[in-house]
């Protein structure tokens, strides 16, 4: 599959993005729905400590005072819920906080939620490789970049596990949240662990691929519908594997990884032998050095995008591996608080119902809006002007999926 042959299916959503945007819920809604280029906005009261967990006095859940503030700031990622248009928040372990409940931001309603409830009897007892509380659901962990909303299963998961609580050790589980049925479930074990883990979802093969850590580096590729793993590349260089992000470009079949100073590639068009490149951008190197820097890549610009903090925006071109700075438009009146120390991970994604980015920093400090494009006033890309029609089955499947997703809007 050829990037030229996938080019249309971005073209789809295009269309399927201008024709039907999402309704706003409420006021606040219309204010993000108003946002120009190149604005960020705040919203206001929207710190997710608000909606924390009230915890009994007789339950210990920190063994180092961190406690609540662990769920974003301890190494903890994000994944976005295309379905229900919310941000998801996971995370925690080690040392700092133990509970397991599932946080969620509603970009239709601007707030936040508590999609469930955590595990109560939170044993101290940890075991070498036992990854469960009493109850059976997950210890609370650092998830890093190993977050991903799946919507081909409907499912919110998390491959593999590290620093679960109360200790640092990890493990393989692949561990599936049922939004429908309120329930975790336990999924084949990854083939590596979790620390550092960056992962992403393939819209056109509607499978996940993760660079996996611990013992040995490695590409793995997930099926969800079929449940099972492939190790695709082994014996991978991690020196960098505690900094990077990732993002997968669509049209040019790649897993690109970013952070710790390097920016490494992965070519999914031939899975059966896949090796691993650093290569060399021009233009600002902020994203580049950052640390788990906030990274997606946005189907309306054909480029990749990132953040670590402040108002700034960079765009990567995955033909010509260019950086380029984007202040805020001059219109701009809100500056986004630093990224947190430890990495912006799945916490910075993309919202393709409403064309924006939203991004949250600490449990203590408000939720950030951006818009970098305008849909009605957009170019085409280059490359999309040159497609022609394809006759890609997989590609017209994901076509179909992403206008009908659009033109019905977010299920709740």
């Amino acid at each position: 599959m050829t990037r030229t042959t996938l080019l249309p299916s971005i073209a789809c959503l295009m269309i399927s993005l201008v024709a039907y945007p999402p309704q706003a819920a409420n006021a606040q809604s219309n204010v993000v729905a108003r946002l120009g280029p190149g604005v960020w906005y705040e919203i206001p009261s929207s710190q997710l400590e608000q909606v924390a967990y009230p915890w009994p006095a007789n339950v210990i859940t920190t063994k180092n005072g961190v406690g609540f503030k662990a769920v974003i700031g301890n190494w903890s990622g994000g994944a976005y819920d295309t379905r229900r248009d919310r941000l998801l928040i996971w995370g925690g372990g080690h040392f700092a906080y133990a509970g397991n409940e599932i946080y969620g931001f509603d970009l239709g309603h601007l707030r936040w939620q508590r999609l469930s409830e955590p595990s109560l009897e939170i044993d101290l007892d940890y075991r070498a490789g036992d990854d469960i509380y009493i109850d059976g659901k997950p210890r609370s962990n650092h998830t890093y970049g190993s977050l991903q909303y799946v919507p081909v299963v409907d499912r919110f998961c998390s491959f593999g596990t590290s620093a679960n609580f109360p200790a640092s050790r990890g493990g393989p589980t692949t561990w599936a949240y049922d939004f429908s049925a309120g329930k975790w479930e336990r999924k084949s074990p990854a083939p590596g662990f979790g620390f550092g883990t960056s992962s992403a979802w393939d819209p056109v093969t509607q499978r996940i691929w993760i660079r996996l850590n611990g013992k040995e580096g490695m590409l793995a590729e997930w099926d969800p519908v079929k449940d099972h793993w492939t190790a695709r590349a082994r014996g991978l260089e991690h020196k960098t594997w505690f900094d990077q992000s990732a993002a997968i470009d669509p049209l040019g079949r790649r897993y690109v990884a970013v952070g710790g100073g390097k920016i490494r590639t992965y070519d999914l068009s031939s899975p059966g032998s896949i090796i691993q490149r650093d290569i060399r951008t021009s233009g600002p190197q902020d994203i580049v050095a950052a640390t788990n820097p906030g990274f997606e890549y946005d189907p309306i610009i054909d480029k990749f995008v990132g953040w670590n903090g402040g108002a700034d925006i960079f765009t990567l071109d995955p033909e010509t591996w260019q950086w380029q700075r984007l202040p805020p438009a001059a219109s701009n009146r809100t500056r986004p608080t630093p990224a947190a120390k430890n990495g912006t991970f799945g916490r910075f994604r993309y919202v393709p119902s409403r064309n924006v980015y939203v991004v949250v920093n600490s449990v203590r400090e408000n939720v950030y809006i951006y818009r970098l494009s305008d849909l009605q006033r957009a170019a085409i890309p280059p490359r999309l002007a040159a497609a022609t029609r394809s006759t890609d089955a997989m590609l017209a499947g994901w076509a179909s999926r992403q206008s009908s997703m659009f033109k019905h809007g977010p299920s709740n």
